[in-house]
């Protein structure tokens, strides 16, 4: 099945994919809109590792109290 993008626009929605503590170094998950300013895409139902919930697996659309937004 393939991964599905979702499009963000308002950063203050706390999603995973956008959180420092979510362990993705390369930035593979998010993406800018090509035409739209501070408009973000990024691929649903990829988990990787928070460091903030002692390294457990968590859904990039994930929303969290302890987001820290990495842009």
């Amino acid at each position: 099945m393939a991964k599905q993008r979702a499009k963000i626009g308002n950063l203050n929605m706390k999603r995973c994919a956008f959180c420092v503590h979510w362990y993705d170094p390369g930035n593979t998950v998010i993406s800018p809109v090509k035409g739209f300013k501070d408009v973000w895409e990024y691929t649903t139902e990829v988990k990787k590792p928070c460091m903030e919930h002692n390294n457990q697996d968590r859904a990039s659309q994930t929303v969290c109290t302890k987001f820290k937004c990495k842009l």
